[in-house]
């Protein structure tokens, strides 16, 4: 044992304190790696969005973001419609802000609508990194379903190329088709409908928002095809390029499915919902069949409207209202419980016919997990929308019953439709409004993750059945 001599008290008393620093030092290390540790991917992402929410608040209430002011709260609101690209709004947006509080909820539509994937993104492939190569094969091969050709650098990297390509032809197509004279709003709105249509945010610089372009047949065209590519999800956008590139250019022969079951499910679920939306509506108002068809596919999250919603009868609105319930895919711009867990949902109806021993589709069955994953999502979306039903009915009792439902389906779905209650929100019921558009844009099942911890049991319980229907 080694034994220390200090000449004096007062060297004892220093080399003392520098060893209680050290130690604190050290111990105070070890707490903050224990905190960045247990902060989940889940927690990041909450984080990141409400940073990016009340961000966008403060640049909004700069005395030249608007031409006359803003409420705290108007800015919280417009801030997060803009980042979950909702595009609901309390205010004019195309009066209300200058040029540079256009341009900031422009920039925060686009960070919205992309910030997930490449969230997703940028986190699977630093995750990847850290893993052996029989584990990275794992989950390249797991992503998509797909052969571990696939890279999740490459699909990082398609995510920018193709929201800008998309986006790039969005803004050539508005420029050409757009009424007003070449100018510098022309070039800019017309940049801005691009970008808020591929983000599905449904953000408009017109005060009737496409309502002067019903009868444009280049303008719907435009709008449905950026809404559609933003909506149908960059995993199958990718996966249907892969397939071209490597069947037709590459001539490589293929052992496997030229589609997975995720791209023919979200394929044909999106093309379906279309065609009932568009029949639904164009039967029951006096509406265009072009009219229709492009509020089938703007409902089910884009927000955009080219006909006066507050016409329409309880039976358009409550088929408007299931097709902002589905939504649009996975790993798109859309929201709603999306188009593969409707599915799902849809196929458990026939499980009675195995004795509810699980669903198949296209000769493939369908892991239980995910049919349990469909059930809490469907539940926790119900239960949420019930909440929030209840919630803007008691603070706005005289509204029709059919509009707060209306409001909160187009909130939670991250739609922003409306059939005039926006406009009619106070500070309680914008409140609730934030929170269903909030909610629904990060995904109730991440947001429950984020608060509440799961725990992996060793053991399992012992059976006992219940006497259920």
């Amino acid at each position: 044992m080694k034994i220390f001599k200090y000449k004096s008290k007062q060297e004892f008393i220093k080399n003392r304190n520098l060893l209680n620093l050290i130690s604190n030092s050290k111990f105070l290390l070890k707490i903050k790696n224990f905190r960045i540790k247990k902060l989940e991917e889940s927690q990041i992402l909450t984080f990141s969005f409400l940073a990016l929410i009340f961000g966008g608040m403060f640049l909004f209430k700069l005395p030249f973001s608007t031409k006359n002011g803003i409420s705290w709260i108007d800015a919280l609101f417009t801030s997060t419609s803009a980042v979950c690209v909702t595009g609901l709004s309390t205010i004019d947006v195309g009066s209300t802000f200058t040029i540079f509080g256009q341009t900031i909820l422009m920039i925060l539509i686009q960070f919205g609508g992309l910030g997930l994937m490449t969230f997703v993104g940028v986190l699977l492939w630093s995750v990847k990194q850290n893993l052996s190569l029989s584990s990275r094969s794992t989950i390249e091969y797991s992503f998509l379903q797909r052969t571990p050709d696939f890279s999740l650098r490459d699909f990082l990297a398609f995510i920018i190329k193709f929201t800008f390509v998309i986006e790039g032809v969005g803004f050539i197509g508005f420029l050409i088709y757009f009424e007003e004279k070449i100018s510098f709003h022309k070039i800019f709105s017309a940049m801005f409908h691009s970008i808020s249509a591929f983000c599905n945010a449904g953000f408009s610089l017109y005060p009737d928002s496409l309502i002067r372009y019903s009868d444009s047949i280049s303008v719907n065209i435009i709008t449905s095809f950026l809404i559609i590519m933003g909506g149908i999800g960059f995993f199958v956008v990718f996966e249907i390029f892969d397939s071209i590139k490597t069947t037709i250019f590459r001539k490589k022969k293929r052992y496997y499915s030229l589609f997975s079951i995720h791209v023919k499910i979200v394929l044909i679920s999106s093309f379906l919902l279309i065609i009932i939306g568009t029949f639904s509506l164009y039967e029951k108002e006096d509406i265009s069949f072009l009219e229709a068809i492009f509020q089938s596919i703007t409902t089910r999250t884009a927000g955009f409207n080219t006909v006066d919603l507050s016409t329409f009868s309880h039976e358009s609105l409550m088929v408007m209202m299931l097709l902002m319930f589905i939504g649009g895919s996975p790993g798109s711009t859309a929201g709603g419980i999306k188009t593969t867990t409707f599915t799902v949902l849809f196929l458990i109806i026939f499980m009675i016919k195995n004795e509810f021993e699980g669903i198949s589709i296209f000769k493939r069955k369908i892991p239980k997990g995910i049919v349990y994953q469909s059930l809490v999502i469907f539940m926790l979306y119900i239960f949420a929308s019930f909440i929030g039903m209840l919630t803007l009915s008691a603070i706005h009792e005289n509204e029709p019953l059919i509009s707060i439902m209306f409001e909160t389906v187009s909130a939670l779905g991250t739609v922003g439709l409306s059939v005039g209650l926006t406009t009619k929100l106070i500070f309680s019921s914008k409140v609730v409004v934030i929170f269903l558009m909030f909610l629904g844009r990060l995904g109730v099942v991440t947001l429950f993750y984020t608060f509440i911890k799961s725990k992996n049991t060793q053991f399992e319980y012992a059976e006992e059945k219940i006497l259920i229907g």
